[in-house]
């Protein structure tokens, strides 16, 4: 489970939300793992909430986005069948359905995808998430 999420348990997400003067939505998306960083109220209440250090609450977050993406490693696999790489962004979003379909399962930002597909951007983000998922020789540079 989510480190985040499992630290708000059982608050619901809209208490927690409105403590903080953030939409639920920041924190759904939190819980997802598609956000690099945690937002830093969101970390900070989580933090005190549960008497853990921020830094401790952080690895735990980066280390759990790692093993989401190599648990969907196969799956992603399975998507591109047939598909020779390396693949553009787009072909690469396309086999797994939408933006956010591929942003779930490498635990990425539909924003910064986004911004990589239309204008090329920093693909730093990218690298790291497919390099924690084997998957790093799928994309053109």
């Amino acid at each position: 489970m989510n480190p985040l999420k499992q630290a708000r348990l059982p608050i619901p997400q809209f208490k927690v939300a409105s403590v903080l003067g953030i939409t639920p939505q920041v924190i759904l998306k939190a819980e997802q793992g598609l956000y690099p960083q945690i937002p830093p109220t969101l970390l900070s209440y989580l933090s005190n909430l549960r008497s853990v250090p921020a830094i401790q609450l952080e690895a735990s977050y980066r280390e759990w986005q790692r093993s989401q993406r190599l648990a969907n490693r196969n799956f992603i696999l399975s998507n591109l069948a047939g598909k020779e790489a390396p693949l553009s962004y787009k072909e690469f979003r396309l086999c797994t359905g939408s933006v956010n379909a591929l942003c779930k399962l490498l635990c990425i930002s539909p924003v910064q995808w986004t911004r990589l597909e239309k204008s090329g951007g920093s693909i730093n983000f990218l690298r790291i998430a497919l390099k924690d998922g084997d998957l790093e020789w799928l994309l053109t540079s």
